[in-house]
């Protein structure tokens, strides 16, 4: 269908100088200036990448090897530190949110846990520029049973997580990164001393 000149000339001159003329040939001619764009359809907000996932999988690892270091009763404080710090990476992207959520509720979980369990004896420690806590020895096994059971509804609930395959296979990402971290507490090293000798010599008990 051929377009006549003058909804043409109308297009052209756009919506001020378009006034004086009759309305339908106005409200024509600037339709065909200026389509408005199809809407996608669904979600039209598309935040998955590969370096955003990377930076809270590399979080999460890095963290993981920070408390490797530590001695075990540090362990927990370190994974709580640890998954709220992944969770505040990623805010200006939605399709993020579960997975904020997700890790954001179990460094609050493990705070807790801590916090129940606390040792008042024994001396906070400094690592990479933070301070952990440091859980009670005889709480271990309580507490390992806990944190673990904390890691795998997280892990789950980032699995569980649903929508494309293209959400899972980063949502999938996230979960491996957090499962990995179980080790740390299924482990019986009992970790470097250096920093806990290190600890003990400045600390003063209140």
């Amino acid at each position: 269908m051929s377009i006549p000149k003058t909804l043409c000339s109308i297009a052209a001159i756009g919506p001020r100088l378009c006034a004086p003329l009759p309305a339908i040939l106005c409200a024509a001619g600037l339709a065909l200036a200026d389509p408005a764009p199809p809407l996608p359809e669904g979600s039209y907000v598309l935040a998955f990448s590969n370096s955003a996932t990377g930076a809270m999988e590399k979080r999460i690892r890095d963290g993981a090897r920070t408390c490797s270091e530590l001695v075990w009763v540090y362990r927990p404080d370190c994974l709580a530190q640890t998954f709220r710090s992944a969770a505040r990476l990623n805010g200006s992207k939605p399709d993020y949110r579960d997975a904020r959520n997700a890790l954001g509720q179990a460094g609050k979980k493990l705070d807790a846990l801590v916090k129940a369990n606390l040792d008042p004896k024994a001396p906070p420690i400094k690592l990479a520029r933070k301070t952990y806590r440091p859980v009670k020895p005889a709480s271990r096994a309580t507490v390992s049973k806990s944190s673990r059971a904390i890691i795998r509804e997280t892990e789950s609930l980032l699995l569980r997580s649903g929508g494309s395959s293209k959400r899972q296979a980063h949502y999938t990402r996230i979960a491996e990164a957090v499962s990995a971290t179980d080790l740390l507490l299924r482990s019986m090293l009992r970790g470097p001393a250096r920093h806990l000798a290190k600890a003990r010599q400045a600390w003063r008990p209140t």
